[in-house]
């Protein structure tokens, strides 16, 4: 594989249309699974998706090691997703001012136990969502969050903290 994997790379920095649909059939429906932890809905995790290849296309020629090629591309597409997100708080004064979503949640039914977390997950504000995904799925430390946000750390541990009482409630009724 990863012999495969440099080759597509290869292709890929020669703008070879074949290497493009290789890499991106590689690694399109496990970025699509990212992307839908952010998005409010399947079509703009879709369309988040296609924005991040064009970005991992465009800096293909910044990867040192293509057999670092899936964490690389994982990064870019949790990048495209807090910037679109943070394209859309700019609407607001600040991300506790975002409006409350009552749309359906972002991750299709999933067979396995964590089915009613991922609903639950999916029913939180986006900004809740957001902080969320970021701090509890990516790893991120409040600070970095923050950062990523422009938003003051507390703000960033209030919206989790309303995320995760949130959750809480929810999964308990669902006992």
């Amino acid at each position: 594989m990863d012999n495969d994997i440099a080759h597509i790379v290869k292709l890929c920095r020669l703008h070879n249309p074949k290497g493009q649909r290789a890499l991106y059939s590689l690694f399109a429906a496990e970025m699509l699974g990212v992307c839908r932890r952010y998005a409010p809905d399947r079509a703009t995790a879709e369309d988040l998706l296609q924005e991040g290849f064009i970005r991992v296309f465009a800096k293909l020629h910044n990867l040192r090691e293509p057999q670092a090629a899936e964490s690389w591309i994982y990064r870019i597409m949790v990048s495209t997703c807090v910037n679109y997100l943070n394209r859309q708080y700019r609407r607001y004064e600040s991300v506790d001012d975002l409006p409350d979503t009552d749309s359906e949640p972002a991750f299709d039914a999933d067979p396995f136990a964590a089915e009613e977390l991922i609903k639950a997950i999916g029913t939180l504000t986006p900004g809740q969502r957001l902080v969320f995904n970021l701090r509890e799925v990516e790893g991120y430390s409040f600070a970095e969050i923050a950062a990523m946000l422009a938003a003051p750390e507390g703000t960033v541990r209030s919206l989790l903290s309303r995320a995760k009482h949130s959750l809480r409630q929810q999964l308990s009724q669902n006992q």
